[in-house]
């Protein structure tokens, strides 16, 4: 049952997994039977409530056809019930951290992270796997692939990896500098020396 709703939700552009589901069930409504999904799917509280959500899909896409009016304006990310699943495949894919040291202000940076969702997404894009349910659910959508012959609507990657040439992304964690001198943190990013912010895009480069 629950990877049946794993799929129905892939298919209308919801990207969870089965595991991440499965975490959350088993986190918030203490197992992952057919009496926790009830709980989870039949909730009163509006972080949880499927039943707007199910009232967005016909305007999301009324007749079959995409409502790119409603896309823009209205969208999943407006709706609680998509932001708790997607809290909860970040949750399940939160990182794991070793060798930590102190970056500007002193912030926590760690050198070694196994997974972050961006990380995941990143690498699942870079790959282009056609069988790979991300990529699947982001070729299924019809206004990724539009092309007028300008390449100005679509999305570029989704083009890509459609004719088979995807695109290797990379990801850049901007850190900024600091002196050796006592006291000195750094600033934040918004408070950065020009020549620091150049000098630290230059190295990205």
């Amino acid at each position: 049952m629950r990877k049946e709703i794993v799929r129905r939700l892939n298919q209308v552009g919801i990207i969870i997994s089965d595991k991440a589901l499965e975490h959350m069930l088993v986190t918030k409504y203490h197992g992952t039977g057919a009496d926790s999904i009830y709980k989870w799917l039949t909730t009163s509280t509006t972080e949880t409530s499927i039943s707007p959500f199910l009232k967005a899909l016909k305007q999301f896409a009324p007749g079959g056809n995409i409502n790119d009016h409603f896309i823009k304006n209205e969208g999943y990310a407006e709706l609680s019930f998509v932001k708790n699943l997607a809290n909860a495949e970040g949750l399940y894919r939160r990182i794991t951290t070793q060798q930590m040291a102190l970056g500007l202000n002193g912030k926590k940076l760690f050198s070694i992270s196994q997974n972050s969702t961006i990380s995941k997404i990143c690498d699942d894009l870079s790959i282009g796997d056609r069988e790979d349910q991300f990529i699947k659910t982001l070729l299924g959508f019809s206004y990724n692939l539009y092309d007028d012959g300008l390449s100005k609507r679509g999305s570029i990657i989704a083009k890509h990896i459609a004719n088979g040439t995807p695109i290797d992304l990379r990801l850049f964690t901007f850190i900024g500098s600091k002196s050796d001198n006592k006291g000195d943190t750094g600033s934040s990013y918004t408070e950065q020396a020009t020549v620091d912010d150049y000098m630290a895009k230059l190295a990205m480069l």
